[in-house]
């Protein structure tokens, strides 16, 4: 088989003779008995595919069905070249690798997969196939709304206990995987790639035409909303200092189809896996939940009205899976889990300010999130947002394409009244940071604030 055509031929396309070519399954899966091979494979974000490859046969028992869980990394074509930089499939895999071999070695092994089989040459990564139910496939088949939250919480209560796993054991990793990403240069170029793609897609809905090239699109956008992008997203940055934030190791993408639960025969307890540890690193505390919550549709978020129990929900966990020895961490999990049928009563074991300060975190980083995720779908094309919106009832494309910048514009509503800016030591300067996100937004006409938000979040 010539390497260089199967570096071009995408999973989805595999057939037996190249699964066979590869040399790295194991021979359950590629041995005589096994005729054919069904690759049920879709595109999950710019840079990766992943699905189930069925292998089909016949022994002298009747027919066979081997599954195995397959993800490959692949290069993005994209006209921005920081864009393509940040998911270079090479990096992307090899990083999997190391953290998923380093978090079983220094953290343990029970809420991770790992692969029997990869391929460096061609990116492939293989996982034994169990009956994994999604997070995401959990909330979407549940009608009553009540067990719909118990779902979310649990997922935000997961995350929280192996955060605070990760954290006791920080010090030990391998310093490149402690290396912080976001250095001021790095978020400026990030927030304005994903800003230019966002005024790209509106324009061209509008119907306006506006150069291709990239440094004659911003003076383009410069001339027409009256401003000057570059300086509008670098004081954005800036400001964020004001929140406080602290970084500590995590997953760095824990969406809800990425924690899954592994549902054992004869009632035993699910065992919770989580997925897809490529932007595994430090980020920012609360990161994780970011990401948990901001599914399509709003299909994991919770009301703001529960921010403050969401956030010592968070905390409270947290603090408890940092505990050691393993018995001391069950302990103190087992008597939050004795607390949370009713979560109000978590909210008293949090320090108020502690609290109040991540929820404040919470909210920039969500706003950040949906305008990140906006660009995604408006970068994407027409096929991969449809593999977005699989399954949520009345989901459409179009309403995918309109309602990340609605929730950023409810959102900024709600903090203009409630945020609670007092949780930092520069109130004014929180508040003006996400005064300056919303004067941006509207400069670009991407939303539509009232007078009243403008005027709260612009107080000094």
């Amino acid at each position: 088989m010539n390497g260089s055509y199967l570096s071009r031929k995408p999973l989805k396309d595999f057939t037996l003779e190249d699964y066979k070519a590869l040399g790295r399954l194991p021979s359950l899966y590629t041995k005589r008995e096994i005729k054919n091979v069904r690759n049920s494979v879709s595109p999950q974000s710019g840079h990766s595919s992943s699905g189930i490859i069925y292998f089909i046969g016949k022994n002298q028992n009747g027919p066979v069905e081997r599954r195995l869980f397959a993800k490959q990394h692949h290069h993005v074509d994209d006209l921005s070249t920081f864009y393509q930089s940040e998911r270079d499939p090479n990096k992307l895999f090899t990083r999997e690798q190391r953290s998923v071999h380093w978090i079983n070695t220094l953290v343990g092994g029970d809420f991770i997969s790992h692969p029997i089989a990869t391929d460096p040459l061609f990116l492939l990564q293989f996982y034994r196939y169990v009956q994994f139910k999604s997070d995401r496939d959990r909330l979407l088949e549940e009608s009553n709304s009540n067990r719909s939250r118990a779902i979310k919480y649990e997922g935000h209560r997961n995350i929280a206990i192996i955060g605070g796993r990760l954290h006791a054991r920080e010090e030990k990793f391998p310093r490149d995987l402690l290396q912080e990403k976001y250095s001021t240069n790095y978020e400026i170029s990030n927030l304005l790639d994903q800003m230019l793609v966002i005024s790209r897609h509106n324009l061209l809905h509008q119907g306006v035409d506006f150069p291709s090239d990239s440094e004659r699109f911003k003076e383009f956008i410069n001339q027409k909303y009256g401003l000057n992008i570059v300086t509008s997203v670098a004081e954005i940055i800036d400001s964020q200092s004001s929140l406080e934030y602290e970084y500590t190791l995590s997953h760095g993408d824990c969406r809800v189809h990425h924690l899954k639960s592994e549902i054992f025969q004869r009632g035993n307890p699910r065992k919770k896996i989580f997925l897809d540890w490529e932007q595994f690193g430090k980020h920012r505390l609360g990161f994780d939940h970011v990401t948990y919550s901001s599914a399509e549709n709003g299909v994991s978020d919770l009301p703001l009205t529960e921010l403050d129990i969401l956030s010592s929900w968070v905390l409270a966990y947290r603090s408890a899976g940092v505990q050691s020895p393993k018995n001391e961490r069950r302990k103190a999990i087992k008597n939050l889990d004795e607390l949370a049928s009713d979560r109000r009563r978590i909210v008293t074991k949090v320090n108020g300010n502690e609290r109040d300060k991540f929820s404040l975190q919470y909210l920039a980083q969500k706003n950040a999130e949906d305008i990140h995720l906006d660009s995604s779908n408006k970068r994407y094309s027409s096929e991969q947002r449809a593999g977005h919106i699989i399954g949520i009832s009345g989901w459409t494309e179009e309403r995918m394409l309109e309602d990340r910048l609605n929730r950023v514009q409810d959102r900024l509503n709600f903090i203009a009244i409630q945020a609670p800016f007092t949780a930092v030591e520069n109130p004014l300067g929180a508040q003006y940071h996400f005064y300056l996100w919303a004067k941006l937004l509207m400069k670009l006409e991407l939303v539509n604030l009232p007078q009243e938000t403008m005027n709260a979040l612009s107080k000094r």
